[in-house]
């Protein structure tokens, strides 16, 4: 289900100025549609030995998806991307460390939570939220 982002969350299409994009980390993105994401504030970490990429020092965050729609939502239409520093963040996996994608769908009225992580975790680190295909939203 994709959907037209809201004026009062502050994603927008793509085409729009990148300035009235950016949130702060524990701030809530909410789409027209009544799905919502909150990413939080990042914390340092370590990925274990058998991570993708391994033994990776990087920013691990706390990722709740609501969903206020009246359809179920997979989580899977909502995409992260990071940079950090000049370059591209590398998603981190640790399924022992519980970072994985969620696949279950969230019904209307619920929500789910889930870890994500990234790698080099130096300033400025700048992460992307896509929501299907036409809306982003970014925190700082």
């Amino acid at each position: 289900a994709t959907s037209r982002p809201s004026a009062t969350a502050h994603p927008r299409s793509r085409g729009e100025h990148a300035s009235s994009l950016t949130k702060k980390f524990g701030s809530t993105f909410t789409w027209d549609d009544g799905v919502a994401v909150t990413v939080g504030k990042g914390t340092p970490f370590t990925s274990g030995p058998y991570a993708a990429p391994a033994s990776t020092k990087g920013l691990l965050f706390t990722v709740t998806v609501t969903n206020g729609s009246k359809e179920p939502v997979n989580p899977m239409l909502i995409n992260l991307q990071a940079t950090s520093g000049q370059q591209q963040a590398e998603a981190i996996f640790d399924s022992e460390q519980g970072i994985d994608l969620p696949t279950a769908d969230v019904l209307p009225g619920r929500s789910t939570t889930y870890k994500a992580a990234f790698s080099n975790p130096s300033a400025p680190f700048t992460m992307q939220v896509n929501y299907g295909i036409n809306a982003t939203g970014y925190y700082e």
